[in-house]
């Protein structure tokens, strides 16, 4: 569900009031960043908040004595062809990957091949955590599922391949891995910390700031398992890097870290 400014888009729905917690058994977690590095689009905080995601499930890990498989995806300065072609370069073919497998219960020996979702089904007892930091877009829907929102299709800029240019990552071809991978039993928490982000995940309910209700977004088929979805911003909207203590950060990372870390419950992981 994604954290959106716009008006109703729909009947009011309501989630269950069922206040069991999900217990997991082990966690699956992939850190994305990307700064765009020598572009004439580079970021500053992007890496930076993948790093910390990486740091705090870590450290939630350790003190939940919960197995973990972690990857961070980021760019770094001066890329070259080479690097460009290692299996966490971030570009829009990679992150799709990087999707399959973290969506699954592949080791981290197959991260990057093909079709380890298929290969390696997830199982029962997974948290999934994925953190995206990054620049992000609307562009023109073309399957018409967009009906009751812009008629846009939110997508993740990669970063630039080794030709040089952008690919992007469409939320209709996120929505098809969650729709094929997730399994009941599961857990996923996802943080969207980039521009026109509020739908990035073809969610079907979605809160509304204003007034705290739970509003249908789209016909989209129910998930096998419960995910939530905290994004930077609307659809329309920009996510903002700050300074603090004099260093980059997006402010939604910075904020959400800041409330993650000091709740001992954690609910938006653990709830089920």
């Amino acid at each position: 569900m994604g954290i959106r400014n716009s008006k109703s888009p729909g009947p009011v729905y309501k989630p269950s009031s069922s206040s069991e917690e999900f217990k997991p058994e082990n966690v699956r977690a992939l850190s994305i960043g990307i700064n765009y590095y020598g572009t004439s689009n580079e970021l500053k905080a992007c890496v930076t908040d993948a790093l910390n995601h990486a740091d705090f499930i870590r450290s939630y890990c350790t003190k939940q004595n919960l197995s973990l498989l972690s990857v961070v995806m980021r760019d770094h300065p001066g890329e070259t062809t080479e690097s460009k072609a290692k299996k966490t370069y971030p570009d829009a073919k990679n992150i799709l990957s990087g999707l399959d497998w973290l969506l699954s219960s592949a080791p981290l020996s197959e991260f990057g091949n093909a079709s380890v979702g298929k290969r390696y089904p997830l199982k029962a007892g997974t948290l999934i955590y994925l953190s995206n930091s990054s620049h992000g877009a609307g562009i023109k829907d073309t399957s018409g599922d967009e009906k009751s929102n812009d008629r846009q299709d939110e997508v993740i800029v990669g970063a630039p391949g080794i030709d040089g240019r952008y690919g992007l990552v469409v939320d209709d071809r996120i929505r098809e891995l969650l729709q094929n991978q997730l399994v009941p039993g599961c857990h996923m928490t996802t943080i969207m910390d980039l521009c026109e982000s509020g739908t990035i995940m073809d969610q079907p309910y979605m809160v509304s700031d204003k007034k705290t209700k739970v509003y249908r977004k789209e016909q989209y088929p129910e998930l096998k398992c419960p995910l939530v979805v905290i994004s930077g911003c609307s659809d329309k909207k920009v996510s903002l890097e700050v300074s603090v203590g004099g260093k980059r950060t997006g402010a939604l990372t910075y904020t959400i870290l800041k409330i993650f870390e000091s709740s001992p419950n954690l609910p938006l992981l653990d709830r089920k």
